[in-house]
C-alpha cells in the first residue's frame, strides 16, 4: 500500500510539472486563484466544460491534470465520463473496443487515439492516460463530418433526421456575428449561412449526446473554444436540456497570446461578456 501511495504521489508531481499551469483566473470574482482553489471550486456532480484551442500539447496536458485531480479529489474514480468533440457517436462500438484494449494495457493512449481519432491528434494522449488512472469512460460527442458536409452542400433537410435533435435551433445574433468574424474570408459569403447551420447542428448534436448519456456523477467535455465561449454554442444548448450543474473553463497557452488578448480573456468581451467561469493559463 505504501508503494502504491508513493507511485501516485510521484505521478501527480510529474503531471503537475508537465502541465505548467501558470495562472488561474476566476472571472466571476475577477481575481487570481490557486490551482488547489480551482479544484475545490469545481463541481463534483455535473459537467465541467474544458474549452480549448485544438492540438496544443500544453493545453492538453493541463486538461489531463484537471481531469485527474478533480476526479480524485471528489472521489469520483470509476464514476466519471469524458465526452470528446473529436470522436463521433456513430463510432461508439469501435471506441469502446479500443478503450477496453487501452484500459487492459494491450495498447497505449497513442494507439487508442490513432485507432479512433487519427494520427494528427496525439497531443491528447495525456488526457487518456489520466482517464485510465481514474477508471473513467469515454464517449464520442460528435456527428460524422460527412453529415456536416452534406448540410453545407445540400441543406439540413437532406440528412437523416436522426442527426437533427428535436431541440435543434440556429444560434442567436451574437453567435452568428462571432461565426462570421471567424469564418469571413475562409468561405464564400454565399455559403456562410450553410456553414453556420452546420456549426449549430454540431452544437445541438453534442449537447444532445451529452445529456442523453449522463450515466456518471462527474462528466467532462473537451471541445473547441468556439463551441464553449461566452456560455454559447454547445454550452447554451446543454443548459436548456438539463438541470445538472455546468461549469466552463477556457484553457489557453500564454506563449501564443498578446497581453491585450489575455486581458480580454480575464475581464470578458465588451459585447459578449465572460468567456468562461475560469481562465486556465499555461506556458
Amino acid at each position: 500500500m505504501k508503494n502504491l501511495f508513493l507511485m501516485f504521489i510521484t505521478f501527480s508531481i510529474s503531471l503537475t510539472a508537465m502541465a505548467k499551469i501558470d495562472q488561474v483566473f476566476d472571472t466571476k470574482n475577477q481575481q487570481y486563484i490557486t490551482y488547489n482553489e480551482l479544484i475545490s471550486n469545481l463541481i463534483e456532480d455535473g459537467i465541467i466544460v474544458l474549452g480549448e484551442f485544438h492540438n496544443d500539447a500544453l493545453i492538453q496536458q493541463a486538461q489531463a491534470q484537471i481531469i485527474q485531480t478533480k476526479t480524485q479529489q471528489s472521489a469520483n474514480e470509476k464514476n466519471v465520463t469524458l465526452f470528446w468533440e473529436f470522436l463521433d457517436l456513430d463510432d461508439q462500438a469501435k471506441i469502446n473496443l479500443n478503450f477496453t484494449f487501452f484500459m487492459n494495457g494491450e495498447i497505449t493512449a497513442e494507439d487508442f487515439i490513432k485507432n479512433t481519432a487519427g494520427n494528427t491528434n496525439l497531443t491528447y494522449a495525456p488526457i487518456f492516460d489520466s482517464l485510465k488512472l481514474v477508471g473513467g469512460k469515454i464517449m464520442g460527442a460528435n456527428l460524422p463530418r460527412t453529415i456536416k458536409q452534406q448540410v453545407i452542400t445540400s441543406g439540413i433537410g437532406s440528412i437523416d433526421p436522426k442527426y437533427v435533435p428535436y431541440h435543434h435551433y440556429n444560434g442567436d445574433e451574437n453567435y452568428r456575428e462571432l461565426f462570421v468574424q471567424a469564418m469571413g474570408g475562409h468561405v464564400p459569403a454565399s455559403q456562410l449561412e450553410a456553414y453556420f447551420t452546420a456549426q449549430c447542428l454540431t452544437d445541438s448534436f453534442m449537447a444532445d449526446t451529452i445529456t442523453r448519456n449522463f450515466t456518471t456523477r462527474l462528466n467532462f467535455l473537451v471541445a473547441g473554444s468556439f463551441h464553449t465561449d461566452f456560455y454559447n454554442g454547445t454550452v447554451a444548448r446543454i443548459r436548456k436540456l438539463t438541470n445538472r450543474d455546468i461549469q466552463t473553463l477556457k484553457v489557453v497557452n500564454l506563449t501564443q497570446l498578446n497581453s491585450q488578448t489575455i486581458q480580454e480573456y480575464k475581464v470578458g468581451h465588451q459585447k459578449y461578456g465572460p468567456y468562461a467561469d475560469y481562465i486556465i493559463m499555461v506556458k
